[in-house]
């Protein structure tokens, strides 16, 4: 009988084990495709794309480094005028889920992409985003989507364009602010 009961106790500790490894796996499997639902909701493919798609693609447009891309000039109407949203960091974070406001790595990331977004009112591509951030584009993706889904971060798509994604202005209004 003790020999049973130490084999079943064997099994569930193995058990345990399998549970803790397949917890794991779901959330890093549910991080990927999250991914994924966002890159589909950001590029509306009309056909899968194949290697001759590719080398057509590169024959008929020039290489342009990513850097290039990136970089967006702004309009000023004058030196000493500058539009910044008003926006107060914390108190966005008391709105989102539990995850960003008590894990200190999240709302670290939190601050810094709202800091970004509140510097580019007109918006910015994801690309920017990690970009300026210099965070891995899985977190930043994480954080955009957590900050879009509290509705404090607007989601703007065109058909054959990237999204681009800014504080929502109905929120957060631009303003005037003379640099003295």
């Amino acid at each position: 009988m003790n020999k049973k009961i130490t084999a079943l106790h064997t099994q569930f500790t193995r058990l345990r084990q399998v549970h803790d490894a397949l917890t794991s796996f779901n959330q890093s499997f549910s991080a990927f495709l999250f991914g994924m639902a966002a890159v589909n909701g950001i590029q509306e493919w009309k056909e899968t794309f194949s290697h001759e798609h590719i080398e057509q693609y590169e024959k008929v447009s020039p290489q342009v480094p990513d850097k290039v891309l990136l970089t967006k000039k702004r309009k000023r109407t004058s030196p000493a005028v500058k539009q910044t949203a008003q926006i107060n960091i914390l108190k966005v974070i008391d709105d989102l889920p539990r995850k960003y406001r008590e894990q200190t790595q999240y709302m670290a990331s939190i601050k810094s992409i709202l800091k970004v977004l509140k510097q580019h009112p007109e918006g910015l591509f994801l690309k920017s985003i990690v970009a300026e951030t210099k965070m891995p584009r899985y977190k930043v993706t994480e954080c955009v989507n957590a900050l879009v889904h509290s509705k404090l971060v607007l989601r703007q798509s065109s058909k054959g364009q990237y999204t681009t994604f800014k504080l929502d202005p109905s929120k957060y209004p631009t303003f005037t602010n003379l640099d003295q």
